[in-house]
């Protein structure tokens, strides 16, 4: 693998790897509470909600341009937000970030404290703080990553939410930004057609009446 990942951030002195301290422009990419609690992350969640409205009215061909788009304004803050993933050990020793000694160190210590029942251990060491770097996976990934939290929400609301943009965008209208927007709109266009379904009726009803009379 290319290390790191091709990646095209507005400035070219932002570090793109070796990164230890993750900031708030940051997503942590990976499974779990950690990185979903993450204050990028959900940073992040705020933003692919302002677009999905977006990418459920949008063409299976053209929803790769929701997500791209996403991406460049996730990469167009300042400082420029990031697509992290944790360095595994290899990635590390390789960069010289750690050293074998201080992988058998800190395994030894691991040892020491779950034979002491987790406690800081009898000779009076206690665990040091795992090293963790960080690297940005690149604009491929990242755009996996946007489509990945723009399909996410309930399979059955979706489609429902994309029946309502469809509806909404059949006369050419541009998609609304919001749910609320979205709803509203869908209700009023409900009612015209209630409406126009209820005047259709009355005239039927009339037409039925003058040929019998006629």
């Amino acid at each position: 693998m290319n290390y790191p990942p091709q990646s095209t951030h507005p400035t070219s002195n932002y570090p793109l790897t070796n990164i230890l301290n993750p900031g708030e422009n940051d997503i942590l990419c990976g499974r779990g509470g950690g990185t979903n609690a993450h204050s990028g992350n959900i940073k992040f969640r705020k933003l692919v909600a302002a677009h999905k409205l977006r990418y459920l009215a949008a063409s299976k061909s053209d929803k790769p341009n929701v997500a791209r788009d996403v991406v460049k304004e996730w990469r167009g803050m300042i400082p420029p937000g990031r697509f992290l993933a944790k360095m595994d050990v290899k990635m590390m020793i390789s960069l010289n970030l750690i050293t074998v000694e201080e992988i058998k160190e800190e395994a030894q210590l691991q040892q020491q404290q779950q034979q002491d029942g987790g406690g800081g251990g009898g000779n009076g060491k206690t665990k040091k703080k795992e090293k963790v770097f960080w690297y940005d996976v690149g604009d491929k990934k990242a755009r996996e990553k946007a489509s990945q939290c723009l399909r996410e929400r309930n399979g059955a609301a979706n489609e429902a939410v994309a029946a309502l943009v469809k509806t909404v965008t059949a006369n050419g209208e541009a998609c609304p930004e919001d749910y609320a927007t979205l709803m509203s709109k869908a209700a009023k266009l409900k009612e015209a057609q209630q409406g126009q379904d209820g005047g259709f009726g009355m005239q039927q009803q009339q037409q039925q009446q003058m040929n019998m009379y006629g």
